[in-house]
């Protein structure tokens, strides 16, 4: 991981991804999920057969021994917003929860710098950037509303943003197989689907905000990422509420999703762009995620449970905002069917995160 973060702007993406043998994705006619669909299903094929990655008992006993050093970590942040009501920076200078969370192995954090910044998935084993969005960004290709608040909120970025894709990308299946109803595909040719969508909302973003050096970063190969491949090992999601948190605050907290707020209204998104970009329907795709069976899934309890941390600012504003913001999370994961060992500990004053 150190390896590729140090190349990420150095490494340019080739213009054909030699590795998957397929050609880039031309630039769409419009940018619709009608017009991606023919596009995707034009140059990578789909015949329209799902191909699954079945549950094996063998990746259940994984996941089982993954839970063993993360379920005390868990039950620790429970007990402690018990007492508490809510996290603060005693928890997170305590020892014991600093040596739990070095067993859960947190993902490598990717600051902003003279360098550049960068947008990258939500996933828990991706390094930490300054913005964190489902997929990378996706569904700004499909909702006009969600890619001008994208580009709105990217237009602030120092220097270069880089646009990561990694390999095994859970939204960008969902992109694929839910959103643009395509299915056929093993996971070699979900990941390079993944890199040419980058590639083109890199494109678009290049032409929106020409002042601004933008480019398609290395992707992360699945086996870099700092969880393991074949299951997610989150034990919460992080919601950064535009609270003035850095990646290295944020990393104070137990390895989680992390997702970072766009100004979207809450209405007048077509379903798939709300679930790719608003904060609930992101968060509600984490937690299916969580939930599943590529999660730590009926392992959580009551007395584990996962954790839902809302960031905010120290303002009247920002704490009520983050308020209504959790209100709208508990509502999307009892739509998701999600809401069961679950704990929305939510307003987590970014100050209590600084060192």
């Amino acid at each position: 991981m150190l390896a590729y973060m140090s190349d990420m702007f150095s490494e340019p993406v080739a213009d054909n991804d030699t590795a998957s043998g397929y050609p880039p994705l031309t630039r769409p006619d419009s940018y619709s999920i009608e017009g991606l669909r023919a596009l995707v299903a034009e140059t990578f094929g789909a015949d329209g057969t799902a191909v699954a990655a079945a549950s094996s008992e063998a990746l259940a006993t994984d996941i089982d021994h993954s839970w063993e050093s993360c379920e005390p970590l868990s039950a620790m942040i429970r007990r402690w917003i018990d007492t508490s009501g809510r996290i603060t920076a005693d928890l997170l200078r305590d020892p014991e929860y600093q040596r739990l969370c070095a067993l859960s192995a947190p993902a490598t954090h990717l600051h902003g710098d003279a360098d550049g910044d960068a947008l990258i998935c939500v996933d828990e084993g991706v390094p930490d950037a300054w913005w964190r969005i489902a997929g990378g960004g996706l569904g700004a290709l499909i909702d006009d509303v969600v890619f001008q608040a994208l580009a709105e909120r990217i237009s602030a970025a120092h220097g270069r943003l880089a646009v990561i894709p990694h390999g095994g990308c859970g939204a960008a299946k969902y992109f694929v197989e839910q959103v643009l109803d395509l299915s056929g595909f093993d996971q070699r040719q979900l990941d390079a689907i993944t890199i040419s969508l980058v590639r083109l909302l890199v494109d678009r973003l290049q032409t929106t905000l020409p002042n601004l050096a933008i480019e398609a970063g290395a992707p992360i190969p699945i086996e870099q990422l700092s969880r393991p491949a074949g299951y997610h090992d989150a034990i919460g999601i992080v919601c950064d509420l535009w609270s003035g948190a850095t990646p290295a605050h944020l990393a104070r907290l137990p390895k989680s999703f992390k997702i970072s707020e766009l100004p979207l209204p809450e209405h007048d998104l077509n379903p798939a762009a709300r679930t790719l970009a608003s904060l609930p329907g992101q968060l509600g795709l984490c937690a299916s995620l969580a939930f599943g069976p590529f999660g730590f899934g009926g392992r959580f309890s009551v007395e584990a449970p996962l954790h839902i941390m809302l960031v905010h600012d120290a303002t009247a504003g920002g704490i009520e905002h983050a308020e209504h913001m959790a209100r709208l999370a508990l509502g999307q994961l009892q739509q998701t069917g999600n809401d069961t060992n679950v704990v929305c500990c939510s307003l987590v004053d970014a100050r209590e995160l600084r060192p």
